[in-house]
């Protein structure tokens, strides 16, 4: 029969504030041993005692994990913890059980705990062993890095060392706090479940997190752990740190990391005296309820000196019921049960009654496997005692059946609450008056060491930050009551019914013995109560526990491991020449043990290689008769480069910022493979297309393709075209060329993004230039594979603040009916100017759009949306890229680089000129910032055309194929990924017009839509959802007002630019903005910038006048209050599509952010101070690192421009299909008696517009008739009917036709 060992690591501390790390056990009730951490802490003692007193008889050996400190060895401070009068009672009636503690000389500080040699090898020959880990560090307002060192780093070392030393560990118990629901709201039910931090719909990267913390200097962490603790309603870093323990927990849970056991939380409420055997009173320090009641005693609640409302709850549980759920949570693991769902199977079944000890039947226990452990060699279980497992063969076959359906996937982390509100509740003013009623009668004596620990305590405590009703669940600890035996509950009680007011008493007086010198008073019928005082005992020195390593314990062979029945497949990475039979198979051992093993299971795994099947993933799916064999037929391989391979691109709007870092990464990542890269580009400003396209490919940002990569330059052709113009103003060859390709992807990124231009300006540029395109790939290109509209995540500023933008349509609506978006498009064109504009801002107030550059994006996407809900790209779908506020880039090819000062370039360039003075700021500190790299928008972006091009073509598609994908990559995780992924649970948000009478912002997404009213419907298409992809960081690694402005601070105070208005006025957490007070400061500095500006014009600093007025206009604009709002940014999809793609493609074109903002904000701010202020590139520096480089202007020859589409003698193809052509929308027909006249317009030559998107020429209004301008044909006054030549403009007036 085998043993099973229980693991006990000691604490951290041994007084006020404790430290303890749990313990741990196994399941044998004959000859198991225990290996035991947080001993010397309060929480951890009454476990140890408990384990010992309850168990001891069955337990093997007891192993305490403790550190030498203040002068005394491990052992001693053992020895110390066994001598308390908590375990008097185990000293005299389980004398024996002592005999089985060994002490382990460790530290949770240093990796594999500081343990020798000898002490690992000791424990990994254990044959099963369980650990429950208690040890934390529960100073509440520690700084932040010593709350992630005490606690986040000491659990991470325990877990590796369980993960590399401890293949048989049979579970892992995590001793956390119920206190982490206290980011829910008031009068709310904390479940017993995982409470993830959430950055909108993704839950926060503890890794990354606790990293960030850790390696940033204190200050600097401690602001930004305050401003995460106020955001998500944490009142300390305590608190912090368990949310992100909980995290790496669970980790370890669903990735399967211990090998042969579960994973499970055990969160206590406040832990106070003991309520029961061995102790009653018995409280190990002045931390919780005990330093309260030393306060009450001492005269600190003096009248209206309480924060706290008397009506609410005062959650406080006695620690022996914390101690006896932590045992029962053990308990559980060790009966084979890893998962919430394997236990409610549990608890829901049948089981036949059982015989106890002495003979008599008892009530449906059914984890006696803990005790009992199953006898795999055939032989009859023992059946003398009744314990924690499964004793009858019938019972133990339901669980190997309810094993073998959970082997497909973790399952939900197992999760029990120690709490008393919601089974026997009791209120603050009852607590008031119990300490009132006895303090009146036994009066302590004035200590002056009570007097400052109390008022530390109380001080602290008696906020009303702490006072808040959350009731905890406890229906898990219920159903594990009704699990075990009468006997044992007798002796470990899972849930606390006794009376208060005889435990106030028991607690008030041991309180007052134990910590203030009092004496223990008689026991009345007025103020009766249990406690008895037990001095300490000094254990003799050659009693002490052994120490670990040290006793040449042998290692026992390994028990044959039990045959895998599992039905469920697992996929295991192939290497070299092996395969991992099982998962239970990783991590290091130490000495040869798992050697032995290994060679054991050689010839198993073996034959796992003759029947596994390897895919191009490395992954074996495994046909051995222990694993299940999958059967997975013809899954697509997603990649960019096989996707896109012969095929041609057409990508608009190059000649912009992130249309030219689109066309960069394309060539770069994707050249070899292509087909022809069609670039559009208009001829502007005395330049040609050609040269225009040129200018764009001699840019530093393309040095690396030009050195690396020349040969996929000569596949850039450049398009003569305007998006102003029908068929794009394209000439009948360049048409010709287009429809001679087999395939084509379209990309289009072109678009106006003047935010407050008027709106038929900016439908002009926006929506009719996105209707134009559509019209000619409809039209025209009917093999196009694919097309890809960049629009943006601020069409998600409607929201409510806080909630999250997710992945979908977002629909504006007129009450219940959504907007006709080529009507309303056409009302604004048709109606002059004031009109437009009165319409225009009307809407835009009722849809609560900051701008008309929202609601013409909003109608673009509507149009887009229809073209897909109505299969009019023939041969290819249609998808929607929203980046959020585009930055720098961020690596490859020119970190830093930026093309213009729109968005934060701009707020750079004001802060370096002092804008940014006192009560300027318009931002909350404390909201997000969601800004993303240029290079991550562009990497989305081709995602997303490399799914289309792969013949995915809706949402419910893409779902599929990640799904399939996950089932390949590891089956075990398919149940999991599927759930999390759900094909189409919620149809598209809908933004609906408020009342006119209603001026509140209108609840509008799928967070809110439950409780705000909003109606979701679904739809129901046969083309299914489009697809949408979001370039954002406020869901995966977030950034704050605060500091980016402390960022730039820091910067721009060493890097000081010539031209300022004022010094850096230092950034606050606590910064409010006051509206008048920042309405008169900017109208102070726009009188400021006006009068810099002429005086640098007269001095001849044209540049540096042109500068400050630029970086005013853009700050001026942007801060404001009404563009500060937090709007999480779901990035779902493309967290989805990440895992789709290859490795050596993602490492060029990652589709997700998640470097340091610390060196990319740097990095920018040298570039912006270099590109667009002419300060000299700094030097990167430890306080001050950056990787910008600057890369000059390279003149490309005249001979090496890229060719001119329909000038290469390409032939075409079949014209256009035949049928008739669906009506374009808005149709415009000619008005009758139209006259052309030559037109001179001077070119924009704004740097701005220079550099931003490809727009078409603006149209202007006369007596409500729309004035355009096209081009006269070369040959007739007739203009063609397949295209457009580029010869003199004429005007053309055009009448609006229904």
């Amino acid at each position: 029969m085998s043993t099973r060992k229980i693991m006990r690591l000691s604490d951290m501390d041994d007084g006020p504030p404790p430290a303890s790390v749990g313990h741990s056990f196994s399941s044998s009730r004959h000859h198991s041993s225990s290996h035991n951490t947080g001993v010397t802490g309060y929480v951890g003692s009454v476990i140890l005692e408990q384990l010992l007193r309850v168990a001891g008889a069955q337990v093997g050996t007891v192993y305490i994990l403790a550190r030498s400190r203040d002068g005394r060895s491990a052992q001693e401070r053992v020895g110390r913890v066994l001598g308390s009068g908590l375990f008097d009672l185990v000293r005299r009636q389980y004398s024996d059980t002592l005999r089985k503690v060994v002490a382990l000389d460790g530290d949770l500080s240093y990796p594999n705990l500081g343990l020798s040699m000898g002490a690992l090898a000791e424990l990994a020959a254990e044959p099963s062993i369980i650990v429950i880990h208690s040890a934390a560090s529960i100073a509440l307002d520690d700084p932040i890095q010593d709350a992630l060192r005490s606690n986040y780093e000491g659990t991470r070392r325990l877990l590796e060392l369980v993960e590399q030393h401890l293949p048989r560990c049979g579970g892992f118990v995590h001793v956390s706090t119920t206190y982490v629901g206290m980011m829910l709201p008031q009068n709310s039910c904390l479940p017993e479940k995982r409470l993830p931090l959430m950055y909108g719909d993704q839950p926060a990267d503890h890794v990354r997190l606790a990293r960030e913390l850790l390696a940033a200097d204190k200050e600097k962490a401690d602001k930004r752990a305050a401003l995460l603790c106020k955001n998500w309603n944490l009142c300390n870093t305590y608190l912090l740190s368990k949310h992100l323990c909980e995290a790496l927990v669970d980790q370890y849970h669903r990735e399967g990391r211990i090998a042969d056991g579960g994973v499970a939380i055990v969160r206590p409420s406040l832990v106070s005296a003991l309520a029961g055997p061995p102790y009653p009173g018995y409280v190990g320090n002045l931390a919780g309820p005990s330093g309260y009641m030393t306060a009450f005693a001492l005269g600190f609640f003096s009248k209206n000196a309480s924060a706290w409302h008397p009506y609410n709850l005062l959650d406080s549980v006695p620690c022996d019921i914390v101690a006896s759920v932590a045992l029962g949570v053990a308990a559980t693991l060790a009966a084979g049960i890893r998962c919430r769902e394997q236990f409610y199977e549990l608890v829901d079944s049948p089981a036949p009654p059982r015989a106890s000890s002495s003979g008599a039947t008892t009530r449906d226990g059914v984890i006696d496997t803990i005790w009992q452990p199953v006898n795999h060699s055939g032989n009859e279980q023992s059946k003398e005692s009744v314990g924690l497992a499964a004793v009858n063969e019938g019972l133990h076959g339901q669980a190997l059946q309810r094993q073998r359906r959970h082997d497909a996937g973790p399952g939900e982390i197992l999760v029990f609450h120690a709490a008393t509100s919601t089974v026997n509740p009791i209120l603050h003013f009852e607590a008031y008056e119990m300490a009132y009623r006895f303090f009146k009668v036994h009066t302590p004596k004035f200590r002056l060491g009570g007097l400052r620990v109390g008022f530390a305590a109380w001080d602290y405590a008696n906020d009303a930050k702490h006072d808040k009703t959350v009731f905890v669940s406890v229906k898990n600890v219920l159903a594990l009551e009704r699990l075990l035996p009468a006997e044992e509950l007798q002796m470990m009680p899972l849930v606390w019914r006794g009376s208060w007011t005889e435990y106030g008493n028991t607690y008030m007086a041991a309180v007052g013995r134990l910590f203030m010198g009092l004496p223990v008073p008689p026991s009345t019928p007025q103020l009766p109560h249990r406690f008895a005082y037990i001095p300490f005992v000094v254990i003799p020195e050659n009693e002490l526990p052994p120490l670990a390593g040290t006793r040449g314990v042998q290692a026992p062979a390994a028990p044959p491991l039990a045959a895998v029945e599992a039905t469920a497949p697992v996929a295991v990475p192939v290497h070299s020449a092996a395969v991992a039979a099982t998962p239970a198979a990783r991590g290091g051992v130490v000495g040869k043990l798992k050697e032995q093993e290994r060679e054991k299971e050689a010839g198993s795994e073996a034959k796992v290689m003759e029947a596994a099947q390897v895919d191009s993933d490395g992954l074996a799916i495994a046909t051995d008769p222990r694993v299940a064999p999958v059967v997975v037929a013809n899954v697509p391989r997603l990649s960019v480069r096989e996707a896109l391979r012969d095929k041609a691109v057409l990508v608009t709007g190059a000649t912009g910022y992130i249309g030219s870092v689109i066309l960069e990464q394309l060539l770069r990542v994707a050249g070899a493979q292509l087909g022809t890269v069609y670039v559009l580009t208009r001829s502007r400003g005395g330049r040609s297309a050609q040269e225009r396209v040129g200018r764009v490919l001699g840019s530093g940002l393309f040095d690396l393709v030009r050195r690396q990569y020349s040969d996929t330059l000569r596949k850039v052709v450049a398009l003569n075209g305007d998006l102003s113009y029908p068929d794009l103003g394209l000439s009948t060859a360049a048409l010709a060329e287009l429809a001679a390709e087999p395939c084509i992807v379209v990309i289009h990124s072109a678009a106006s993004i003047a935010l407050d231009d008027p709106i038929q300006d900016a439908l002009r540029s926006n929506y009719e230039g996105t209707r134009r395109l559509l019209e000619l790939v409809e039209q025209h290109l009917p093999q196009c594979g694919g097309f890809v509209h960049v629009s943006t995540t601020y069409v998600g500023m409607t929201l409510p603040r806080n909630s999250c933008l997710p992945e979908r349509m977002v629909s504006l609506m007129f009450g219940d009916q959504p907007v006709d978006h080529a009507r309303l498009a056409c009302e604004l064109l048709a109606v002059n100017e004031s009109q437009a504009k009165t319409r225009s801002s009307l809407l835009c107030e009722n849809w609560n759009l900051i701008n008309t550059y929202l609601l013409s994006k909003h109608l673009c996407e509507a149009l887009v949306d229809q073209y897909h809900r109505e299969g009019r790209i023939a041969d290819g779908g249609v998808a929607i890229v929203r980046p959020s506020l585009v930055s720098a880039l961020a690596g490859p090819p020119y970190p830093g680089y930026v093309g213009n000062l729109a968005g934060p370039s701009g707020y750079m360039t004001a802060f370096a000129l002092g804008f940014f003075n006192d009560n300027s700021v318009a931002w909350h500190p404390r909201n997000l910032l969601d800004s993303v790299p240029c290079d991550i928008a562009a990497a989305v972006t081709l995602g997303a055309a490399a799914t289309l091009a792969a013949g995915i073509r809706s949402r419910e598609q893409f779902y599929e194929l990640v799904n399939t994908r996950e089932q390949r990559r590891n089956v075990r995780d398919a149940a999991v990924s599927t759930a999390a992924y759900p094909p189409c649970e919620e149809s598209s948000v809908q933004i609906r017009i408020r009342n006119s009478e209603d001026r509140s912002h209108w609840p509008i997404g799928t967070a809110a839509s439950r409780n705000l009213g909003v109606d979701i419907s679904q739809r129901q298409r046969d083309r299914g959802e489009i697809l949408v992809f979001h370039a954002a960081t406020s869901t995966i690694n977030p950034c704050m007002h605060y500091e980016a402005y402390e960022m730039a601070y820091r910067f721009f105070k060493v890097h000081t630019p010539k031209f300022r208005l004022g010094g850096y006025v230092k950034p606050y957490a606590s910064y409010r903005p006051v509206p008048w007070k920042v309405d008169i400061k900017k109208r102070i500095t726009g009188f400021k910038v006006k009068m810099a500006a002429q005086l640098l014009s007269c001095f001849g600093e044209k540049k540096a006048a042109r500068r400050l007025r630029v970086g005013f206009a853009a700050w001026d604009y942007a801060n404001d209050a009404k563009h500060d709002k937090t709007v999480f940014v779901s990035v779902k999809n493309v967290l989805a599509l990440e895992r789709l793609l290859p490795a050596e493609e993602l490492q060029m074109m990652p589709l997700v952010w998640r470097g340091s903002w610390t060196e990319y904000g740097n990095t920018y701010m040298a570039a912006v101070g270099r590109l667009f202020m002419g300060l000299p590139v700094p030097l990167s520096t430890p306080q001050l690192p950056h990787r910008f480089a600057y890369i000059p202007f390279v003149v490309i020859p005249e001979n090496e421009l890229p060719p001119l589409a329909g000038t290469r003698g390409v032939q075409a193809q079949a014209p256009v299909p035949e049928g008739p052509q669906p009506p374009s929308a808005p149709a415009i027909a000619p008005a009758a008696g139209a006259k052309g006249k030559p037109i001179m317009k001077q070119p924009d030559q704004s740097q701005d517009q220079e550099l931003e998107e490809e727009l078409g020429s603006e149209p202007k209004v006369m007596e409500g008739k729309v004035v355009v301008k096209a081009p006269a044909a070369p040959d007739s006054a007739v203009m063609p009917q397949n295209g457009w030549g580029r010869a003199p403009q004429v005007e053309l007036t055009m009448a609006v036709a229904w």
